[in-house]
């Protein structure tokens, strides 16, 4: 198409002036008759002559709206195709850009009142380069095909109805048909058994500051409760006790209640509890050494944070009161015959930090089949 439109604009400009079109209110079948048998083959070029012309950027008015069109680089293109810097005065080009869409624009030419060619791009070319080319040369084999009319005398074609205006779609317009719900998640187990592996930080329990460990294994009942069972080791190390020393110690089992819900990868518990086991001290230096076990009763009070790190681990940290419900009390007899006591202090603090692990969870049902359903868009005798 575009080599055609090449050939006939050269073959155009190379034979003779440009005629231009037959005035409107001229007789179509009479200006034929007259070209036909004119004996002077100059007299049509020589009385387009006397149309009115105007320059070809006066002809050209553009409406950019959301695309990347610029009137001087479309006449640029124009003019590159035609190389004429004139055309008729009648002939009027309205370039109209998408208010919203950047690759949907029309043209339309016209002489006077008459449509004479309509053209959508639907979509233009991405790059900006190519929609000033591409557009340039259709408009200018439009423009040129009008020439070509006016010199052979044919007849003009039956004008074209008024293009509808490029606008974008409103709310109230019939919406797409929307893509099929995704089918629903099969849900997951209420039940899942976990392992917890923490470290700990203790003051007063024993008596000074000493560190251990916990291990538990946890119930976890639809990610809003936990039940916990372990075990609990803790030392705050040997303590001078005159010219003697008395290593502090404890183990016991270790039961804790906890609740909360999850915010995404995060969970925050408030848990309470039971700790239940042997405090032992073992002397050393003493004139008769001996290492002693009293039972220690108590009750970790507490808030917990747990962060997901993948599916099956996360992270944990929790910080605990601990009133003691059974106090162990150690007592020694220096050197110098001066009794000693160490005792668990009435209320101890705990904190620790550690891993948990997703041990076993029953296998998850099968999604149900048939709860997705596809929505119908709206029809139009519906809105």
């Amino acid at each position: 198409m575009i080599a055609l439109g090449i050939v006939c604009a050269l073959g155009l400009h190379g034979a003779a002036p440009d005629p231009g079109p037959p005035p409107p209110d001229a007789d179509v079948a009479a200006t034929t008759t007259a070209a036909t048998t004119s004996p002077d083959a100059g007299a049509a070029p020589e009385a387009a002559a006397d149309e009115p012309t105007v320059p070809l950027d006066e002809a050209l008015s553009v409406h950019a709206g959301a695309t990347c069109l610029e009137r001087e680089r479309l006449v640029t293109q124009i003019r590159a195709w035609l190389d004429v810097e004139r055309i008729d005065a009648r002939l009027v080009v309205e370039v109209v850009g998408d208010l919203h869409e950047p690759r949907k624009l029309a043209f339309t030419l016209r002489r006077g009142e008459t449509v004479i060619a309509v053209r959508r791009f639907d979509p233009a070319p991405k790059r900006c380069d190519d929609v000033h080319a591409v557009v340039g040369l259709a408009i200018a084999l439009a423009i040129d095909a009008t020439l070509l009319e006016s010199v052979s005398g044919d007849p003009t074609t039956k004008p074209k109805p008024d293009p509808v205006p490029v606008e974008p779609a409103t709310d109230d317009e019939t919406p797409l048909p929307r893509k099929p719900d995704p089918p629903p998640a099969r849900p997951r187990p209420p039940w899942q058994l976990r392992s917890a592996i923490i470290g700990v930080f203790s003051l007063g329990a024993p008596p000074g500051v000493g560190g251990g460990a916990r291990f538990a294994l946890v119930g976890r009942y639809r990610k809003a409760l936990d039940l916990s069972l372990g075990v609990l080791a803790t030392s705050s190390g040997r303590q001078r006790i005159g010219d003697a020393s008395a290593l502090q110690s404890a183990a016991a089992a270790r039961f804790d209640l906890c609740g909360g819900w999850a915010f995404g990868r995060v969970r925050p518990r408030g848990c309470a509890g039971v700790i239940a086991g042997a405090a032992l001290a073992a002397g050393q230096g003493f004139e008769r050494d001996r290492a002693i076990r009293l039972p220690w009763v108590a009750v970790p009070l507490g808030a917990h944070l747990e962060i997901r790190l993948v599916d099956r681990i996360a992270l944990e940290f929790g910080v605990e009161g601990v009133p003691t419900v059974v106090r162990p009390r150690f007592d020694a007899v220096t050197d110098a015959e001066q009794p000693v006591a160490r005792r668990y202090s009435r209320f101890a603090f705990m904190a620790g930090a550690g891993l948990t692990f997703l041990l076993w969870e029953p296998r998850r049902p099968p999604a149900a089949v048939g709860t997705a359903r596809r929505r119908s868009a709206r029809s139009p005798s519906g809105m």
